[in-house]
């Protein structure tokens, strides 16, 4: 069940990185970090991963979250997860792979000069 869990968020995060920047709400972007600090809490090791999440929601349910910023976190999101392959369990190593490149694209697609959308469901 764990296993099934996982492999869903995953998914759901891939399509949500892959998806429409200009549709990527940051409310969206805020649940789903919510949903994977919840996740990873019940592991160990993956403090310094919880810790760059929970600024990336800090970030995304500011109000006026920052491109710049959301890049960088996403870029060290990226950056922590590919460090955390070796470690994961073979069933994940795919899955991750394609996480760590999803993460890398939804980085680079972010302007430093573009605003995130705001959240047109409030608005």
């Amino acid at each position: 069940m764990v296993q099934e869990h996982s492999d869903k968020l995953i998914d759901v995060t891939i399509d949500f990185l892959d998806g429409n920047l200009d549709t990527a709400l940051p409310t969206d972007g805020a649940s789903l970090t919510r949903d994977w600090i919840t996740a990873l809490k019940k592991e160990d090791g993956f403090d310094e991963l919880i810790t760059a999440l929970q600024a990336l929601q800090k970030e995304l349910i500011s109000g006026a979250p920052q491109a710049s910023r959301v890049r960088t976190l996403v870029n060290k999101l990226g950056e922590l997860t590919a460090r955390a392959i070796p470690e994961a369990a073979d069933t994940y190593y795919s899955a991750l792979n394609d996480l760590v490149r999803a993460l890398t694209s939804f980085g680079q697609r972010l302007s430093t000069e573009q605003p995130l959308p705001i959240n047109k469901h409030n608005s």
